[in-house]
């Protein structure tokens, strides 16, 4: 799991696979989930701050307003359907006072 000091912003990438093949799924969200619980949901397409890089692989880039543990969710619907989830840690800076 990787962590970040606070005021970093984190790259979220999400990659969707169909028998080891990189794909394209339908649609494509992300969702980012804060140490206190709040869920964000972000739709590519709909969304701008949602990128797709390449065929199947899609990221985010998020700037924690918090320290603590964050969840992160891509989820892809209809065709190619699929999903990966991961964590990410938020340490606070030295230099905050």
């Amino acid at each position: 799991m990787a962590e970040y000091t606070l005021g970093t912003v984190v790259r979220v990438t999400g990659t969707f696979k169909t028998n080891n093949v990189v794909v394209d799924p339908s649609a494509v969200t992300v969702t980012i989930k804060t140490p206190l619980g709040v869920e964000t949901t972000l739709t590519y397409g709909v969304d701008g701050a949602v990128v797709r890089a390449s065929t199947g692989v899609y990221y985010y880039n998020y700037t924690p307003a918090l320290e603590g543990r964050y969840a992160f969710r891509w989820a892809g619907t209809g065709t190619n359907a699929g999903a990966e989830e991961g964590t990410f840690d938020v340490k606070e800076s030295l230099f905050n006072g």
